[in-house]
């Protein structure tokens, strides 16, 4: 409620206060009390209080309070992360089809979960690139030639530039692996060994990539690799 004086009038403003202006009305004669919206205006000062007390006692609704309910006691809250573990085994393409089954094991720990997990495995295969080659062919070259400029002259600015080159060379690499498959098992078992088996024609090196995610939203703790070869 707020309260505004003048000196002719008093203004009364009412918030979450239901009333009904013809009851108040009743009190007064006609141009003693004037309603606009949520607001009256009041000429007569002294009745001020004794309006307020009328219209929230008989058109006031006040909510009923809500009964206390017991609290629950605070559960311990699943901290503990799945570990994943991978094991792949390499496999020969056979028959006339030339189709290799590799035996893809896997296995996800993780005690509090109840034996029940999220799990996916990840399968990728690795591919020559002739864009990173021609990269890492670059620094290679660079770096002999500022050693070259650096053997020269003595100048250890060519020496910081060739060790930037040196490093480049070995961070990139000439292979890269994209995904050829995706095995979704959703919500199963765990805490033992499982195998997934991965047929295919193309012959090459692989690996997969094990991913958990518990009932409580914790993400495995690390992603487990395993390689296997198609000969």
């Amino acid at each position: 409620m707020l309260i505004r004086k003048t000196r002719k009038s008093t203004y009364i403003y009412f918030f979450r206060l239901s009333y009904k202006s013809a009851k108040a009305n009743e009190i007064f004669k006609k141009g003693d009390i004037n309603f606009s919206g949520n607001s009256f205006s009041l000429s007569l000062e002294p009745y001020a209080t004794r309006v307020f007390k009328i219209i929230g006692k008989k058109n006031s609704n006040p909510a009923k309070p809500k009964p206390n309910k017991p609290k629950e006691p605070n559960k311990p809250k699943d901290l503990s992360k799945p570990k994943t573990y991978a094991r792949g085994i390499s496999a020969k393409r056979k028959g006339s089809r030339k189709i290799a089954t590799a035996s893809l094991r896997w296995k996800v720990r993780d005690p509090y979960t109840g034996n029940k997990t999220y799990v996916k495995l990840r399968v990728q295969k690795r591919y020559y690139s002739k864009v990173r080659a021609a990269r890492k062919a670059r620094y290679l070259k660079l770096y002999r030639q500022n050693m070259a400029k650096y053997r020269a002259s003595n100048n250890r600015i060519y020496f910081k530039r060739a060790n930037k080159y040196l490093r480049a060379y070995r961070k990139t690499s000439a292979y890269i692996y994209k995904t050829v498959k995706y095995a979704r098992y959703g919500w199963t078992s765990i805490n033992k060994t499982r195998v997934y088996r991965y047929k295919t024609r193309s012959k090459g090196l692989y690996r997969f990539l094990v991913y958990a995610k518990d009932a409580a939203g914790n993400n495995q703790q690390n992603i487990a690799k395993g390689s296997f070869r198609i000969r």
